[in-house]
């Protein structure tokens, strides 16, 4: 996908199951992307978990690849990330701010570890409640891995559909954890300014939300513009 300065673009990527079926897909020749992660995951800026739909940075050559995983490793990107949670959240917005590292038994997840975790901050809002679940935007200061389903399950509120993490897998007749990235917010690599991508919420998240008791008749997302000056303003 090439990149020019002021490049607002609304993208979809629904279904990201597999990050070899996504290099797959973008690809008839693995040569057009960056090759600084190597054959298995070339153009890859940042993952997002397995089962999380939305938005994902993948460049096609080196000097962008850089330049973007800096501003990852700096907190300049900016993103926002939409799920359904268990339970009412009684406060309209919160903060969780609790180091995450290796759970101490299965070490194939995270948890929350104050010995040898590494900081992370999720700030989150709540858009909608539903009685036995919450329909929230969060934002990110830090990426730890699993970071959103970690801090809502240490919150007593894990995402829906996250069996990992302790959320219901079938009430609300989801596959895997109601969890989407919606909006990027960076510097563009040359130019430095700033650019915004959107991945609107997909059916599978819209028909949860129907399920949990949503109208569905009612707007479900704020314009691309509002959301830009959001994430300008860090702000939800």
């Amino acid at each position: 996908m090439e990149l020019s300065a002021n490049y607002i673009k609304r993208i979809e990527i629904d279904g990201l199951w597999d990050r070899f079926n996504i290099v797959w897909d973008l690809r008839p020749d693995v040569n057009i992307l960056s090759g600084i992660n190597g054959v298995m995951r070339p153009g890859i800026v940042h993952r997002i978990d397995k089962d999380t739909t939305g938005a994902l940075l993948i460049c096609k050559d080196d000097m962008v690849h850089r330049n973007l995983a800096e501003q990852l490793k700096e907190h300049s990107i900016k993103r926002r990330y939409r799920a359904i949670v268990q339970g009412n959240i009684k406060e309209d917005e919160g903060t969780v701010d609790a180091p995450i590292g290796r759970h101490p038994i299965d070490r194939k997840k995270m948890a929350i570890n104050h010995k040898n975790g590494k900081e992370a901050v999720t700030h989150y809002k709540v858009l909608e409640r539903f009685g036995q679940a919450t329909y929230i935007e969060c934002r990110l200061e830090t990426g730890r891995t699993h970071q959103i389903r970690v801090h809502m399950a240490y919150c007593k509120h894990p995402v829906s559909g996250d069996a990992v993490y302790g959320g219901e897998k079938n009430r609300l007749g989801l596959e895997g954890q109601a969890l989407h990235a919606v909006r990027l917010l960076l510097a563009h690599p040359r130019t430095g300014e700033q650019m915004a991508f959107e991945a609107p919420v997909p059916e599978y998240f819209t028909a949860a939300l129907r399920r949990a008791g949503r109208d569905a008749a009612q707007p479900l997302e704020v314009t691309l513009q509002e959301g830009i000056e959001r994430l300008l303003h860090e702000r939800f």
